[in-house]
């Protein structure tokens, strides 16, 4: 019975949360209230009435009060954050515990209300046990993050060094991508040689220099990082630096598009350009999953337009035959606004703070 199931779920979470702390149990003894064997020995003969029912909702609702009151694995709640509320709105439509009451106290009146009256209030102990246990989870991870944020590099370092020592790793590719970022910098000019390898005094500097240029060139690459070309000492990082790549290609786009348009407003004097860009910029930056599709992106500045501006349907075709062709990856204004958005990622690094993923970063370049 997929009701009974539903209950043994509620209750092996519950008791995943009573494992840490010794309150809980204490306090409420869960194999009674959720006893599975005796619930369904109880359906099956046909005494597990409506009252039944509401007792084991209400019931299973005061143990995750507990929780809600703080009764965490040291028996109080982390500090830095309250535990997820039994009366909050749930995610998508999902029910609140005033939802439940609302469809209990119709089922009271109207027996063909009963059914579903229960489902929803499984359906909402159910969401409310697993959101209490990723916020206790969390909670967990905060107490000992000050551990973690002092010993973790240390640890992480010790365990690469180990690794290496037994032959389960090599710094093969690291090597190779220090090796190409110092001779692009070289070459380029942007550091001496002897900065990096003969003066003390400008070691430190051109070494984080040429770390940081390294990034900024796995980030802004043609294609994102994946596990096999990562470096070995960013192995744990491939997962973040692919997705700062999708979200610097984004941007790349947008502010791509925002010079087109811009170009193509002034010709034609709009009253208020600037509200408009902003507009399609906040779009775009919103509907990041769709920016893949070129077509998908020139639709929807299509649309704003359509919406803000004076331009007629003539106008808005032809811009949309511009920006086809005029926003492709290889084109003169993608690159130039590829190669200002390094800068700015390079100046963040720096400067020892990344900005340039906020939603308002074209609109600086």
């Amino acid at each position: 019975m997929r009701v009974v199931r539903v209950i043994g779920e509620i209750r092996d979470g519950i008791y995943d949360l009573a494992s840490g702390g010794g309150a809980l149990k204490s306090a409420v003894v869960i194999a009674d209230v959720l006893d599975v064997d005796l619930i369904k020995q109880q359906v099956l003969a046909g005494e597990f009435d409506w009252a039944s029912c509401v007792k084991l909702i209400v019931d299973v609702k005061s143990i995750l009060n507990k929780f809600q009151g703080g009764a965490g694995p040291s028996g109080g709640a982390a500090s830095g954050g309250s535990v997820a509320q039994t009366e909050s709105v749930g995610p998508d439509g999902k029910p609140t515990w005033g939802d439940v009451e609302a469809a209990m106290d119709a089922g009271a009146k109207d027996a063909a209300q009963q059914s579903y009256a229960f489902c929803r209030g499984l359906e909402f102990l159910l969401d409310k046990t697993k959101a209490v246990r990723i916020e206790l989870a969390n909670a967990r991870l905060r107490l000992i993050a000050p551990v973690i944020k002092e010993h973790g590099v240390e640890y992480e370092r010790n365990h690469m060094d180990k690794k290496l020592r037994e032959g389960t790793i090599s710094l093969e590719r690291t090597r190779m991508w220090l090796r190409e970022t110092i001779r692009e910098e070289v070459f380029t000019g942007r550091i001496i040689l002897d900065d990096l390898t003969v003066r003390d005094s400008t070691k430190a500097t051109s070494y984080m220099t040429v770390l940081n240029r390294g990034v900024v060139a796995l980030v802004t690459g043609a294609k994102p990082l994946r596990v096999a070309a990562c470096p070995e000492t960013l192995l744990l990082d491939v997962t973040r630096l692919a997705g700062m790549h999708a979200t610097f290609r984004l941007h790349v786009l947008t502010a791509s598009v925002l010079v087109v348009v811009a170009q193509r407003l002034g010709e034609l004097h709009e009253k208020n350009p600037q509200f408009i860009l902003n507009a399609i910029a906040a779009h775009l930056i919103v509907s990041a999953p769709l920016a893949g599709d070129l077509k998908c992106v020139i639709a929807m500045v299509h649309q704003k337009l359509e919406e803000m501006s004076e331009m007629d349907h003539k106008t808005l075709a032809s811009l949309r035959d511009v920006l086809l062709k005029g926003v492709e990856a290889n084109r003169p204004v993608p690159q130039l606004m590829g190669t200002r958005l390094r800068n700015v990622l390079f100046r963040g690094l720096e400067g020892g703070v990344v900005d340039m993923f906020k939603d308002d970063a074209t609109t600086a370049v």
